[in-house]
C-alpha cells in the first residue's frame, strides 16, 4: 500500500458506495479517530457503528519487512514458507500488567490470523531459488471442473502457464482477451461466484485481487492458480511436509462433504488431454496419486471435484513462461547405465530416512511408503521390455525421458 492508493474511488463500489475507499490499516486508523473527533462526521450509523471490508495480502514476502530500507529479496519465501500463523491485533484499551509486571492482559477488539504458505520443497536446500507453495485448504466448497479452453493447455507441469491460456487465452502476454473481475467474482457475496463461472478453474481468482484497480484481469495479477497433474502429484508424494489440514485427501468422511460414499475425492486440473478441451487430468486422492481423464458419466465421484490452488514462489509475476525448479531431478548415469531419480529438492519430512533393503508391506499413506533421497533405475538389468510400459517426466534441463520397465519389476 502506498500513498497514491489512497483516497482512490472503488471501481466495483462507485455506484452503491461512492465514498468508498483503499487504506491500509494505519491510514484507516488514523481516519477513524479523525471521525470520531469530528462532530459532523457521516461515516458512523446511529448506533456508532461503521463497515469496513477488509483484505488480507498474501503472506508471501519479497521485501524483509524487519529492514528499514529493504531491497527485493524473491528468495525471501524461503524463511516465510512453514511457519508460525501471520497476526493482527486491533487494540481498543491498554493494556493491564499484573502487580509483579510479569503478566499483561490485552484487549483486541478485533483480531487476523493467517496462515503462512504450506511447501513441499526442502527449504534447506541451499542451491533451491524457486518452487511452489499451496493453500493450507480448499475454500470453498467442490465444484464443477469445467470446460477446459485453448489448444496450447496440455503443459503437464506448469499450472500458471494452463490457467493463463484458459482465462486470457494464448496470447495472454501480448493480446490477452478481455475478462473482467466483475464478471467472474460476486461482489454482493463476497467469496463467492457468479453462477456462469463456478467451476474450478476461476475459483482460484477468489484467492487473487484487481492490483491495478481497473477491473480487468491482467496476466500479472494472477498469482495463483489451478495445480497442474504433476503437482497435483507431487503434492502427495510430498505429504509428510505438510499438515494433515494441507493434504489432498481428508481422513475424516465429515471433512468429504457430498462425496459418492464418502469415500472418492477427485481432484480436476489445470491439464487437459484431446482437442476438445473437455477432457481435464484428474487425480484420484483416495488411492494416493492414481490418474485418469475426466468422465462426465462417471458413477464414483460425481459432477463435482475438489480443487487445489497454488503459487509460484521465488519467480517474477511479469514473466510467467519463467519456470520453477523442479520438485524432482532426473541424471543420466553414464552413457547406457539408466538413471538417477534426485528428490533433494523434496522437503526432508518427505523422504526416508532410514536405509532398508527389504520393506514392510505397507499402504500407500504409512510412513514406509516415503522415497528415499536417492535411487537409481537400471533398465538393462530387467531384460527386454516387455510389455511396452514406460515411466515419463517432462525435466526443463532434460527434455522427456523414457526407459522401459517390465510388468511385475
Amino acid at each position: 500500500m502506498d500513498a497514491e492508493n489512497n483516497d482512490r474511488i472503488s471501481p466495483y463500489y462507485k455506484d452503491t458506495y461512492p465514498n468508498a475507499r483503499l487504506r491500509d490499516v494505519n491510514q484507516l486508523m488514523d481516519f477513524l479517530t479523525a471521525e470520531a473527533n469530528n462532530p459532523n462526521s457521516t461515516v458512523f450509523d446511529t448506533n456508532g457503528n461503521v463497515s469496513v471490508t477488509a483484505f488480507v495480502d498474501e503472506n508471501v514476502y519479497v521485501y524483509d519487512p524487519t529492514m528499514e530500507k529493504p531491497t527485493l529479496d524473491l528468495t525471501l519465501w524461503k524463511r516465510m514458507a512453514e511457519t508460525d500463523d501471520r497476526q493482527l491485533y486491533i487494540i481498543v484499551d491498554d493494556p493491564e500488567y499484573s502487580q509483579d509486571m510479569t503478566s499483561s492482559v490485552i484487549k483486541a477488539q478485533y483480531s487476523f490470523r493467517q496462515r503462512s504458505i504450506r511447501t513441499v520443497y526442502n527449504v534447506n536446500k541451499a542451491d533451491l531459488q524457486t518452487g511452489w507453495g499451496l493453500e493450507s485448504v480448499m475454500e470453498t466448497k467442490r465444484l464443477y471442473a469445467g470446460r477446459i479452453d485453448g489448444s496450447a493447455t496440455t503443459d503437464k507441469d506448469n499450472g500458471r502457464r494452463n490457467t493463463l491460456r484458459i482465462l486470457l487465452g494464448d496470447n495472454y502476454q501480448t493480446a490477452p482477451k478481455k475478462l473482467r473481475w466483475t464478471d467472474v467474482l460476486n461482489i454482493n457475496n463476497p467469496y463467492q461466484l457468479n453462477s456462469n463461472y463456478e467451476r474450478a478453474i476461476y475459483a482460484c481468482l477468489i484467492r487473487n485481487r484487481d492490483l491495478n484497480g481497473d477491473n480487468i484481469i491482467d496476466a500479472n495479477e494472477i498469482r495463483w492458480y489451478l495445480a497442474s497433474i504433476n503437482q497435483l502429484v507431487d503434492i502427495y508424494l510430498g505429504e509428510y511436509a505438510l499438515d494433515e489440514q494441507s493434504r489432498l485427501y481428508p481422513q475424516n468422511a465429515i471433512d468429504r462433504p457430498d462425496a459418492r460414499k464418502g469415500v472418492y475425492w477427485h481432484y480436476t486440473s489445470s491439464t487437459y488431454e484431446g482437442s476438445t478441451g473437455n477432457n481435464s487430468w484428474v487425480l484420484w486422492a483416495e488411492e494416493g496419486a492414481s490418474l485418469g481423464l475426466k468422465n462426465d458419466s462417471e458413477p464414483y465421484n460425481g459432477e463435482f471435484f475438489s480443487y487445489r490452488c497454488l503459487r509460484n514462489l521465488g519467480l517474477p509475476l511479469d514473466n510467467p513462461d519463467e519456470d520453477y525448479q523442479d520438485l524432482i531431478e532426473v541424471h543420466r548415469i553414464g552413457t547406457t547405465k539408466g538413471y538417477q531419480i534426485d528428490l533433494s529438492r523434496m522437503n526432508e519430512k518427505s523422504r526416508r530416512s532410514n536405509l532398508e533393503t527389504m520393506l514392510q508391506a505397507h499402504t500407500e499413506r504409512q510412513a514406509d511408503n516415503r522415497p528415499y533421497i536417492y535411487f537409481e533405475v537400471h533398465p538393462n538389468r530387467f531384460g527386454t521390455k516387455q510389455d511396452g510400459h514406460t515411466i515419463r517426466r517432462t525435466i526443463p534441463a532434460l527434455s522427456v525421458i523414457a526407459f522401459p520397465i517390465i510388468a511385475n519389476c
